[in-house]
């Protein structure tokens, strides 16, 4: 999984991490369903510890914490479809993010 876009944010005291890869698709065993191949755009939580010279040295997250989005299917990774991708981040990040942020709140109320 090639990590094509990366970006940190905060949000609410918590670091977010944003992305878009290149997925080959396929079974997907935690939910039982097929998923379609392509570029995708996920955002969640992380912990990030830095170097002295601040770049990231470590990156953890807890499972099924974050979001993600199809945003190009294709059956091969290719250059056209990665940057329509990239130009629909702008788009679909601010929505992903409150969609995380509603699901957190979600989950503040049931603990």
């Amino acid at each position: 999984m090639d990590n094509l876009y990366k970006k940190y944010t905060g949000l609410d005291g918590k670091t977010i991490k944003t992305h878009m890869y290149y997925s080959l698709g396929g079974m997907n065993y935690f939910t039982g369903r097929s998923e379609p191949r392509g570029y995708y755009l996920s955002v969640g939580p992380v912990q990030v510890t830095y170097r002295p010279d601040e770049s990231v040295s470590c990156e953890s997250f807890t499972a099924f914490s974050g979001i993600k989005e199809l945003l190009v299917e294709c059956k091969r990774k290719n250059k056209k479809a990665e940057q329509q991708a990239l130009t629909m981040i702008p788009l679909r990040e601010p929505v992903l993010l409150k969609h995380l942020k509603d699901k957190e709140a979600a989950k503040d109320v049931r603990a």
